[in-house]
């Protein structure tokens, strides 16, 4: 991440330029926005925008030093792409994981929404998401009268090839004696 990012990022631009001119607005003009920055945001000696958590994030004891890297707009997708895909070993994680992930390391406004929309749009999850085991109730079957009155039709195969050259059977059974024809 550049200077350059932060300065042209929306989010980010005004803060970044703010520290680094170091200097404090006047008192008739500072606002309640630049007091935060200059407490909650820092620049590191890598040039990268840092936002200090106000209290400790995840497994980290309050004494650990830990900032968060701010994420221009422009980085965010690539982010959410390593964290979802999990390239620190894994699959294809869900949104409560990637933001678990997410939040010890990285910082910008919409973090928990942009996560939970790059989960659900993901194509590959979309493709092999199992669905939803939904247990329905059962619809009891009325029973038939006569026989043949009502049957079970099913079509079985491939089966070996007959000398007849047939690879499939259609099979019946009847509901009242549970007779099976093929």
């Amino acid at each position: 991440i550049t200077p350059g990012e932060y300065a042209d990022d929306a989010e980010f631009g005004e803060i970044y330029a703010q520290l680094l001119s170091d200097e404090r607005p006047q008192e008739a003009v500072q606002t309640r926005s630049s007091t935060a920055a200059r407490r909650l945001f820092v620049i590191g000696d890598d040039k990268c925008l840092y936002r200090q958590p106000a209290m400790p994030v995840g497994k980290l004891a309050r004494d650990e030093e830990q900032k968060l890297l701010c994420i221009p707009q422009i980085h965010r997708n690539a982010i959410l792409a390593m964290l979802h895909d999990a390239r620190f070993g894994g699959g294809h994680y869900g949104a409560a994981k990637v933001l678990e992930q997410a939040r010890v390391r990285v910082y910008w406004k919409t973090l928990v929404q942009d996560v939970k929309e790059f989960c659900r749009t993901c194509n590959e999850c979309q493709l092999t998401a199992q669905g939803k085991n939904v247990k329905l109730p059962l619809n009891p079957v009325e029973v038939p009268k006569r026989k043949w009155d009502m049957i079970a039709v099913d079509l079985i195969g491939p089966l070996p090839r007959t000398k007849k050259g047939n690879v499939y059977a259609l099979i019946a059974v009847d509901y009242l004696t549970r007779w099976p024809e093929a």
